[in-house]
């Protein structure tokens, strides 16, 4: 039979968790593309007006998730039970560059993008 103390640790641990992963931040002005050639295409400005342009139009339709690394299934993410690293809520351009918001980023990966973790972002 468990002790009360032990549930009260089991208690703790769980608040723990579940504090970690539902406590989420906005990132804002997130430089995430810039004008150059990425994966042998070319973009130019006017391309980024127009990516910019089309997410104005659709952003109440496609709600872009943020993804950690290329891959199409996202191991990490779902071994921590996040749906997404977060959701860009919107994009401007600033000079050449596409910036982003980012809503609903878990604390934790927000403190390891700060922290210069991610040293590259990729759209």
């Amino acid at each position: 039979m468990k002790k009360s103390a032990d549930y009260i640790e089991m208690f703790n641990k769980a608040n723990q968790f579940v504090k970690q992963f539902s406590e989420t931040v906005t990132l804002e002005n997130e430089e995430v593309f810039e004008v150059g050639t990425w994966n042998g295409d070319k973009y130019t400005h006017k391309d980024l007006e127009k990516i910019v342009e089309n997410f104005d139009k659709l952003k109440d339709e496609v709600k872009p998730p943020v993804k950690l690394g290329h891959r199409e299934h996202q191991d990490m993410l779902k071994e921590e039970g996040m749906p997404a690293g977060g959701w860009v809520t919107k994009l401007k351009l600033v000079g050449y560059k596409i910036v982003a918001n980012i809503s609903n980023v878990p604390k934790k990966i927000y403190e390891l993008i700060k922290n210069k973790a991610y040293r590259r972002k990729s759209a």
